[in-house]
């Protein structure tokens, strides 16, 4: 990694943080008091991890991974994307063992056939963490990452103190999604946040929802803007869409993001799982559909 400042002495300022040959970063600054560089394996965010807190429940709280889970069938080779607002799109309808290229819509636990397609509820019953793959980009072992469960991403837009203020619909580069902000979150100087409640999304039990209003718009970034968002901790699931069997569904119009838990049938098997959905007018953490849906995964890390 390296860090390079431009016009420094220091009435305004760029910083540029530069890994693999790629400016991940660009902040603009209007003054610098102080670089603090961090050795790897103190203090600094695991690998693939974004540096945003976020309280998953009263004790708990979790990194998410820098993009979205993605798997390479032909190599099997599972990554995050390069960026919070990458998808795949129609592309995820290639899917099949032999595919050289990227997906990222899986049905539901299948951490160990990520190719699977079937319409048959009964060939996910059994979950397998998508996290107990080696992530390439996300440190490269098994067993560090993992998805959110029901509860957790409920707690998160639900119950979390302000948990109402700290999220809202909007889009990168026109890419639709949702953006969740940190426990700790405070706006950082150049950059703009509305929470959609404040815009009419209106809170009914466990989900939000209004007849009216057109979300996407709330919260509008190019990307050089969206980097100073996430510089101060946001995340961003993009509005993904969908897969069944091999047809793909509501690109960039609707966000579908798995959870590790289903619904137990006999103690033994589900045919049903919970996931969080968003569209313009929606967001719904503790939504519950079949299981062998193709949606969207983002994987987190418990800071212990």
């Amino acid at each position: 990694m390296t860090i390079v400042i431009l016009s420094c002495l220091c009435v305004s300022a760029q910083m540029r943080v530069w890994v693999d040959g790629y400016a991940k970063y660009r902040i603009d600054l209007e003054q610098i008091d102080s670089i603090t560089f961090i050795k790897a394996g103190e203090q600094a965010e695991p690998t693939g991890a974004l540096t945003g807190r976020f309280s998953v429940s009263p004790n708990q709280q979790i990194l998410f991974s820098q993009g979205n889970l993605q798997h390479n069938p032909a190599t099997n080779v599972w990554r995050f994307a390069d960026r919070q607002y990458d998808i795949i799109g129609s592309a995820n309808a290639k899917l099949s063992p032999t595919y050289d290229g990227w997906l990222d819509m899986f049905g539901w636990g299948t951490g160990n056939y990520a190719t699977l397609a079937s319409n048959n509820s009964s060939n996910y019953s059994f979950y397998t963490e998508w996290g107990s793959n080696p992530i390439a980009n996300g440190g490269n072992e098994a067993n560090v990452w993992r998805a959110p469960t029901k509860d957790e991403w409920g707690y998160l837009l639900n119950d979390r103190e302000n948990a109402d203020k700290l999220f809202g619909l909007g889009r990168i580069e026109n890419v639709k999604g949702l953006i969740i902000l940190p426990d700790n979150w405070i706006l950082p100087e150049g950059a703009s946040f509305v929470a959609s409640t404040t815009q009419g999304l209106t809170k009914e039990g466990q989900y939000y929802y209004t007849s009216g209003v057109i979300g996407y718009e709330h919260n509008i970034y190019t990307a050089d803007q969206w980097s100073i968002m996430e510089a101060a901790g946001a995340v961003f699931l993009p509005a993904a869409g969908n897969r069944s069997a091999k047809s793909v569904y509501n690109v960039n119009s609707e966000g579908n993001y798995w959870t590790s838990t289903g619904d137990l049938v006999d103690g033994s098997s589900s045919t049903y799982a919970h996931y969080l959905e968003f569209k313009t007018n929606t967001v719904t953490p503790l939504y519950r559909h079949n299981n062998y849906y193709g949606r969207s995964v983002r994987l987190i890390r418990v800071i212990k």
